[in-house]
């Protein structure tokens, strides 16, 4: 998850700097989340992004649901 960015411009064509997944990864932890990469089960790359669940007063919701 950190970033980088590829110093052979060979071994890429998109002139990516590899910002993506780190980028994902501060904004989820910002938002008191978190991200985590896994290996999928076709074989790729599975990754998961857990955010809290906020009230509508905008604060951190304690798992009570007015009714």
């Amino acid at each position: 998850l950190r970033p980088f960015s590829r110093l052979d411009d060979a071994r890429t064509l998109t002139g990516s700097v590899g910002l993506g997944l780190a980028l994902c990864n501060s904004i989820a932890r910002a938002h008191g989340g978190s991200l985590s990469l896994d290996e999928a089960e076709s074989g790729g790359l599975k990754v998961t992004v857990r955010l809290p669940l906020a009230s509508q007063a905008g604060e951190p919701a304690t798992g009570q649901h007015d009714t």
